[in-house]
């Protein structure tokens, strides 16, 4: 089984076929950046955010054969939260990789 440590890189074979859900997709930025490589390499990725529908079409435009799933979730609203992870557990494949990027802001 391959590990993960300090001396993996996302352009590394360790994460191809991998199931990745990365939290705070946007347009712009990590957000953007991160799911697009790791599909790219071969990852399975979930794109979890609160509107993901520009985002799709960027990531299906680039990668047209990556596995890409999303997942709606509002990290404000622990409603959103319980139902996002019922979700993932609903997934065909375990979950490998969770990449936290989302931001709470709290007024």
């Amino acid at each position: 089984m391959p590990q993960f440590d300090s001396t993996s890189t996302a352009l590394s074979n360790d994460i191809k076929g991998k199931t990745v859900i990365v939290t705070g997709v946007t347009k712009t930025g990590y957000g953007a950046e991160v799911p697009r490589v790791l599909a790219l390499v071969g990852a399975r990725v979930v794109v979890a955010g609160r509107s993901l529908d520009k985002n799709r079409r960027i990531y299906q435009k680039e990668t047209p054969n990556a596995e890409l799933y999303e997942l709606v979730i509002d990290l404000a609203s622990q409603k959103s939260v319980h139902e996002a992870a019922a979700q993932v557990l609903r997934y065909p494949h375990p979950v490998d990789v969770i990449i936290l990027n989302a931001g709470i802001v709290s007024v």
